[in-house]
């Protein structure tokens, strides 16, 4: 979220959705920022990683490869979407079951499933 804050115009709007799977939860937060050139898309999530174009913009870099660890930590993954000039969906999944399993809690199943 503060990504999306610090790289997009004041006042701009930031949507955040989650949506369940039968197996996940899927959590997006889209902004409509500058974007993120296609060249440094697969590098955000590295560590000391920065996209020069973006100026400014303080900070080291760490915070996106702490967040997909700890997505992948959990059994997730992460991954980014950009389009210059009309911003950035960072999107992450977490398994809703135990880890291992395939199946979700049964106080989160779906109701036809239960």
């Amino acid at each position: 979220m503060g990504n999306a804050i610090n790289y997009s115009p004041n006042g701009s709007v930031i949507t955040i959705t989650a949506d369940l799977t039968t197996n996940d939860l899927i959590v997006r937060v889209q902004d409509r920022g500058t974007g993120i050139p296609a060249a440094s898309l697969s590098h955000v999530f590295t560590t000391f990683y920065r996209v020069r174009e973006h100026g400014p913009v303080a900070g080291s870099g760490i915070g996106l490869s702490i967040c997909k660890g700890l997505v992948e930590a959990h059994g997730g993954r992460i991954w980014a979407e950009s389009e210059i000039g009309k911003g950035t969906t960072m999107s992450f999944t977490l398994p809703l079951g135990a880890p291992g399993s395939a199946e979700p809690p049964d106080d989160l199943a779906p109701k036809d499933e239960q």
